[in-house]
């Protein structure tokens, strides 16, 4: 179980990096988040909670110092 919230976490980081960098004519370089601030290449993925399968909650920030890769299916996976 806790291999598959490790897998989506990394997926999750990986769509924030993703975000991160593509370009944005109007901006300079990086991706608004709901927060308001702008995420740049190179800047820390800011943290997030999601749901685990389980009932529970985890966050980014559980997982620091750890590589992570977020996965995000339709259905069991």
């Amino acid at each position: 179980m806790k291999e598959s919230v490790r897998l989506a976490v990394g997926v999750l980081v990986a769509a924030l990096l993703a975000a991160a960098c593509t370009s944005n004519p109007q901006s300079s370089g990086g991706s608004d988040v709901s927060d308001g601030k702008t995420v740049k290449v190179g800047d820390a993925a800011p943290n997030f909670t999601l749901p685990t399968a389980d009932g529970g909650k985890t966050s980014l920030s559980d997982y620091r110092g750890q590589a992570v890769l977020l996965y995000f299916s339709m259905g069991p996976g």
